[in-house]
């Protein structure tokens, strides 16, 4: 028995393979194995690995057909002999310290997982990022943490960055769900559903390759894809289905708002035909399990409607009279000039506090609601908000930690003005926040134009070049 089983599922890899395998002999700790399942490449990755196997003992090597890297894994995990397992992909790397400042780490908190930060390379340029480009693939928590349900879904679902103690998943029979893409991320839910404690080291310690344009999330946006756009509700099920087994109703409860989220984010990027087919898959197949509970108003209205429009205009809470008050009452702010619309009349005033009017000069704003510290989006147009400061100091529904309320408080603006408009308030603050900045339009500087978005929006730029760089 070695201390860590190190796994890298390998396919078409021989340009970024030899540097993969020299970082692991280079390593600083030796008590570990490599566990490289060659799944049915084309090239030279097979005998490449037969060389490095003769080079180093504590390189193990398989071959197959090809199965996809799931399959690849669930192997490699029943041939590993460690005490803990990492992962890593054949066209990244780790530094020479990484397993033993994973393993020492792991065994000095005495936890259930540990994840490192990492360098993330864009594909695009060779330029190693910084966190605020790439916080996603980063989304490290610092210190010890015990594993919620709310906590557990806020971490990144990356394998390489994280070590594993294997009594744990041979324990739990965890494995990854086969044949499908967002495997990986159901394998960590899935470890999370029964680890007890997590600690996170801010330590750049592994390296990725970003930009790939076979990655999951570049075909996600291409039409390489075709076929696969759905995936994700076959592996929330294999998640479920995971939770009912070992009765953990309350992490099945949060992972299910997961599921309403990612619901909502994949379709929104798809056809409206692809939409329907998607919502049509949830009711003949996921409901059909019966692994999803009857919790909230997502699951309840998708059992009760087979129309998937209604379920557009059901999202977007779509009040036909809208419209028609708009044509009674409006306010528009033109160049320095307020339009006040009464009954069909119109009536025009200069802008209170409003600074000569230059073209050239027209100041945008983004106010970017928040409600959980995440990837600060703060420059000259973006302004993070929190309106409902009650609602986070008080009745506290997101479970913000004392720390997590300081950050929440010194890179938010926002007061209590906004007033709780909303049933929901105490569990979003999308409302609130749209009425703060009305109220408060003057203090945020009389803005030609203001836009209003949630933290999770994402903002297309160049990481995918099929679009203008102007996006």
């Amino acid at each position: 028995m070695v201390s860590v089983s190190v796994i890298v599922p390998v396919y078409n890899a021989e340009k970024t393979l030899e540097r993969c395998l020299d970082a692991f002999i280079n390593q600083t700790y030796s008590d570990f194995e490599v566990i490289c399942v060659n799944d049915g490449s084309k090239d030279n990755s097979w005998q490449m690995l037969e060389r490095y196997a003769q080079k180093d003992s504590r390189i193990k090597i398989y071959n197959q057909a090809n199965h996809g890297p799931a399959y690849s894994r669930n192997f490699a995990i029943s041939k590993s002999c460690g005490k803990y397992l990492m992962f890593c992909d054949s066209d990244d790397w780790y530094e020479p310290n990484m397993i033993e400042e994973m393993v020492k780490t792991i065994e000095e908190q005495n936890v259930d997982i540990v994840m490192c930060n990492a360098d993330i390379v864009d594909l695009a340029n060779g330029e190693i990022q910084t966190k605020k480009d790439l916080a996603y693939y980063k989304g490290i928590t610092v210190g010890k943490k015990r594993v919620t349900p709310s906590f557990a879904s806020v971490i990144n679902a990356m394998l390489w960055n994280k070590i594993f103690k294997k009594e744990l998943i041979d324990k739990y029979n965890i494995t990854y769900p086969i044949k499908y893409e967002h495997d990986d991320q159901t394998f960590i839910y899935k470890y999370l559903a029964v680890a007890k404690t997590y600690f996170g080291i801010d330590i750049n310690l592994y390296h990725y390759y970003y930009g790939n344009e076979n990655s999951i999330m570049g075909q996600l946006f291409t039409n390489k894809n075709n076929g696969r756009e759905f995936d994700f509700i076959y592996t929330f099920d294999d998640l479920f289905q995971f939770l009912k087994n070992i009765n953990n109703r309350k992490y099945q409860l949060k992972m299910e708002e997961n599921f309403t989220f990612k619901f909502n984010y994949f379709t929104d990027i798809m056809s409206l035909s692809k939409q329907i087919e998607a919502y049509k898959i949830i009711r003949n197949y996921l409901l059909e399990s019966k692994n999803i509970t009857n919790h909230n108003k997502f699951i309840k209205f998708i059992r009760k409607n087979d129309d998937y429009i209604c379920y557009m205009n059901f999202k977007a809470n779509i009040k036909p009279s809208i419209n028609i008050w708009r044509e009674i009452f409006s306010i528009v702010n033109i160049k320095n000039h307020k339009i006040i619309k009464i009954l069909g009349f119109k009536i025009s005033l200069k802008r209170k506090n409003y600074k000569d009017y230059n073209p050239d000069n027209e100041k945008t704003q983004i106010y970017i609601a928040y409600h959980k510290p995440t990837m600060l989006l703060k420059n000259d147009i973006c302004t993070p908000i929190q309106a409902g400061r009650d609602v986070m100091l008080t009745s506290n529904p997101s479970n913000l930690t004392e720390e997590e309320k300081r950050w929440m408080l010194e890179n938010t603006i926002g007061d209590n003005t906004g007033g709780s408009i909303s049933e929901l308030n105490e569990y979003f603050n999308e409302h609130t926040a749209i009425y703060w900045m009305w109220k408060n339009y003057n203090k945020i500087g009389n803005p030609r134009y203001i836009g209003f978005a949630h933290y999770r929006t994402i903002f297309m730029l160049h990481s995918y070049p099929q679009y203008e760089s102007n996006y």
